[in-house]
């Protein structure tokens, strides 16, 4: 999957990278929702250069925010559905 990254924080154009990130598999009691659309907002920004409430542990993909779909399940999750 394709994940927007950054490892240090900084100006987003500077510091932000497009990288390829395996594919997580839902462990029990939770599920994988394939990303649809995630926009990055102000607060987005915020946190890739440290300003923000918190500070992730680096490296950190960039977006709190996202539409999607669920595509798989992990066990134990009953009451959802694919798609």
């Amino acid at each position: 999957m394709n994940a927007l990254v950054h490892p240090e924080f900084g100006d987003p154009a500077a510091v932000l990278s497009l990288q390829e990130r395996p594919l997580p598999l839902p462990g029990a009691g939770e599920v994988r929702v394939r990303t649809l659309l995630s926009p990055i907002h102000n607060h987005d920004l915020w946190t890739v250069r440290g300003t923000y409430g918190f500070k992730p542990e680096l490296p950190a993909q960039a977006g709190t925010e996202a539409v999607g779909v669920v595509d798989m399940l992990g066990d134990g999750v009953n009451h959802l559905t694919l798609g």
